[in-house]
């Protein structure tokens, strides 16, 4: 708790951890011969970094790629179900209806605060 002028209080609390994450094993077929630069492109893993390549096969952190026939092994984490809605809340665009929500939201908070501050003032 972190004490924030005229005895108001600050709780912040960090989730780490939460859950962890559910590892998922995925066997993907993509084509054969592709660069290291854009492996990770191919098979959806961002800053990709390959760690040795043997022969034709090609390692990194989360698996394997065969260059010859073009099959990656890897595995993949997710966030367990409820944080998963959670996140997919938060990230929601214009398309979603969700998005509406969160911009009512959004403005509702800001009122209430500029509310309670100018409250506060006198």
């Amino acid at each position: 708790m972190i004490t924030v002028g005229r005895g108001k209080t600050l709780v912040i609390v960090v989730l780490a951890g939460v859950g962890g994450f559910d590892e998922t094993r995925v066997e993907k077929k993509i084509e054969p011969g592709v660069k290291e630069t854009e492996l990770g492109k191919m098979i959806g893993i961002r800053d990709l970094k390959v760690t040795r390549t043997e022969g034709a096969i090609v390692y990194f952190p989360e698996g394997t790629y065969n260059s010859s026939t073009g099959v990656a092994n890897y595995t993949s984490k997710q966030l367990p179900y409820i944080l998963n809605q959670l996140t997919q809340l938060h990230k929601a665009s214009t398309k979603k209806p969700l998005y509406w929500l969160n911009t009512f939201f959004g403005a509702s908070l800001f009122f209430f605060v500029i509310s309670v501050s100018s409250n506060n003032e006198n």
